[in-house]
Order: structure tokens, then C-alpha cells, then sequence
């Protein structure tokens, strides 16, 4: 029987957003650390940011990979918006669906990016934080070990356990190899009542 279900975050609680305004941050981002450094291939370090995903969390770590000191790349990000509206038009979870999940599970967010950016962009969304029981912002590079945790914290076995995320690999590998549950979910407009089999198990 699931007992607890751990939500990622981007692209799964809310999805088919513009990547173009967060794209241009990173690489402007990027931009400021290479002139700041004086980093020589300047031109092969962009096009690799250009053609990256980053989440806010891997950026941070990569410009570090740079030459730069962890506090000042937080720094700057925090003091410099991202233009544009990613979120115009994108689907999202709604707080009815969530409202129906907290009644039979316990539920966490457990996210690549830092958890201070995705409570920002739950209250911009709109989406009721207060329904997780915890928001983790994963410092590791495979999500295991705070699957892991979230196991020993809630004292529940593996195959208690559901992770739902749009990523197979990133999200759902981590869950089955600790023999835990997982679901890819392709859209963020998904209902409570598609999970149904959860809840009669």
C-alpha cells in the first residue's frame, strides 16, 4: 500500500512553460562569470549552456566549475531577474487534484532546483505549498539518497513509496533501483483520479 508520494517539481507539477526567459538568464549568467573570470574558450563554455537544461541548482554549480565562488553566483542571480514570463499560458496541477492526494499520502517535493526558487514559483503559480510535507532540494546528482531518507523519516518500506516525474531517468530510475514505485507523467494537468490504482492497493 503507498503511504507516501514524492512529487518533482519542474515539469511536473506544472509543464509546457517557455523555456526561452530562464534560457537567456543562464546565459547571461554565464556571460557576466566568463568576463568576471577572464575564462579563455568563452565561445565553447556559452554553446554549452545554450544547448544545456540547467536547473538553477546545476548552474550554480557549473559557473563554481569556473573559477567562482559558490556565495557570489547566488548572489548575483538573486539580485538579477529573469525577463519575460515562462509561465504564460502553461498547465499546471491544480490544488483541487493536490487537496485529493493529501487525503490518503503524506506528500513531498523532492526537486533539482533550490528550494527557495521553487517555492517562488509555487506562489506564482499559485499552487498551495502547504500541502507538501516538505520541500528538498536535491544536492546530489542522482535523487536516491533523499528518496532514501524521506523512507526512514516517514519509517515506511520502499514499496510504500511513489514517485511521480516527467523524467525516467532523473526521477522514477532512482525510486525502482531502492524498490520504491514511480510514474512518468508527461503533462502537469493530470487528476487525482488518474492514480486511482494507488489508492485501492
Amino acid at each position: 500500500m503507498i503511504k507516501v508520494v514524492i512529487f518533482d517539481f519542474d515539469d511536473t507539477l506544472y509543464s509546457d512553460t517557455n523555456p526561452l526567459p530562464w534560457k537567456n538568464f543562464c546565459i547571461k549568467t554565464v556571460e557576466y562569470f566568463l568576463k568576471k573570470l577572464k575564462v579563455e574558450d568563452s565561445e565553447n563554455i556559452l554553446n554549452i549552456v545554450k544547448n544545456s537544461g540547467f536547473s538553477d541548482r546545476q548552474l550554480i554549480k557549473f559557473i563554481v566549475s569556473l573559477g567562482a565562488k559558490e556565495k557570489d553566483v547566488k548572489d548575483y542571480m538573486k539580485s538579477h531577474n529573469i525577463e519575460g514570463n515562462a509561465f504564460e499560458n502553461c498547465k499546471k496541477v491544480s490544488n483541487t487534484t493536490l487537496r485529493d492526494f493529501q487525503q490518503y499520502f503524506v506528500m513531498y517535493i523532492v526537486s533539482n532546483s533550490l528550494e527557495t526558487s521553487v517555492q517562488d514559483n509555487m506562489e506564482l503559480l499559485k499552487i498551495d505549498s502547504s500541502f507538501f510535507k516538505d520541500i528538498i532540494s536535491n544536492k546530489e546528482d542522482s535523487k536516491k539518497k533523499e528518496y532514501e531518507n524521506i523512507i526512514k523519516r516517514e519509517g515506511i518500506l520502499p514499496n510504500e513509496l511513489l514517485v511521480i516525474g516527467n523524467s525516467y531517468s532523473s526521477d522514477i530510475l532512482p525510486a525502482l533501483e531502492i524498490g520504491a514505485n514511480g510514474k512518468v507523467v508527461t503533462s502537469a494537468d493530470f487528476l487525482f483520479e488518474d492514480f486511482l490504482m494507488i489508492k485501492a492497493n
